[in-house]
């Protein structure tokens, strides 16, 4: 059934009421995010608010919280654990402080829309966009890097290049690193682990056991 045609437990259409909270979460009302939270939950429609919550996550908050996201999912996760140990029988699995938890959580966040304005930017005017690849991007990891005769120092000094950068004083021993050619043992096994390694890790003791 469309949402359209579902009215909620105070007579709102679902789609007004969804469209009431993202707004009302957008002006920082806090209260009125909570009642439309609340009748959209109370009409049994659980998952569809969550799925609202994390889209207003990302399209009014985006960076301006830029820890809020791994918040939201987490709460979400509480909620999804709670239901699940209701069903098995548990009775107060608390699921809903997690709901109202978001709720508050979003309504009282700073705000910001870009990730919504730079999608839709991007996405419609993208023939328009159209660029070349910077020279910078052309390292030894491109077929046109390495015909040009890149390799690790033009990595290091322009391929990882970082803006906001915080000091690391592991990059001088990175680049020595690789400019020397590592054993064949340690070449061989750079991007996937021995099998030696998979058995030590299948012989470990079951994190349930421990304590």
């Amino acid at each position: 059934m469309s949402l359209e045609l579902i009215t909620t437990v105070n007579g709102h259409r679902m789609t007004e009421a969804a469209s009431a909270l993202q707004k009302t979460i957008r002006r920082g009302l806090v209260d009125d995010a909570i009642y439309w939270a609340a009748d959209i939950y109370l009409s049994g429609f659980g998952e569809y608010l969550w799925k609202r919550l994390r889209i207003i996550t990302s399209e009014d908050i985006g960076p301006a919280d830029r820890y809020l996201p791994a918040t939201i999912a987490a709460l979400h996760a509480n909620y999804q654990e709670a239901l699940a140990a209701g069903k098995k029988g548990a009775k107060f699995t608390g699921e809903r402080l997690y709901v109202f938890h978001a709720v508050v959580l979003l309504a009282t966040a700073p705000k910001c829309r870009i990730v919504d304005h730079v999608m839709i930017h991007h996405l419609r005017c993208h023939a328009e966009l159209k660029r070349d690849v910077p020279d910078y991007a052309l390292d030894q990891h491109t077929q046109r890097g390495r015909k040009l005769g890149r390799g690790v120092d033009h990595f290091f000094n322009e391929g990882t290049t970082l803006s906001n950068y915080v000091d690391d004083e592991y990059k001088e021993l990175a680049r020595k690193a690789m400019q020397s050619k590592p054993p064949a043992e340690v070449r061989s096994n750079y991007h996937s682990p021995k099998a030696a390694g998979r058995k030590q890790a299948a012989d470990k003791p079951n994190v349930n056991d421990l304590f």
